[in-house]
């Protein structure tokens, strides 16, 4: 079950923690050395040129697009 579901009682239990006073120094640093930072790495943003190539990779765009020139064709 998620945390967001519980209880906060109970998820504070689960993390090993306390209410009041949170984590010790020497916890807080057990548990980053053990985890990591709690962050987000972004990504590297695309260029407007990739992405519009990108949708040229959808394997429905392309039927549609070899349907086409077949009536197009015709």
């Amino acid at each position: 079950m998620l945390a967001h579901s519980r209880k906060w009682e109970q998820v504070i239990a689960e993390l090993a923690s306390d209410a009041q006073q949170g984590l010790s120094f020497a916890e807080w640093q057990a548990r980053l050395a053990q985890g990591g930072k709690n962050e987000i790495v972004a990504k590297p943003v695309r260029s407007q040129w990739q992405i519009f190539c990108d949708q040229f990779t959808n394997v429905m765009l392309i039927m549609l697009m070899g349907v086409a020139v077949l009536i197009h064709l015709r």
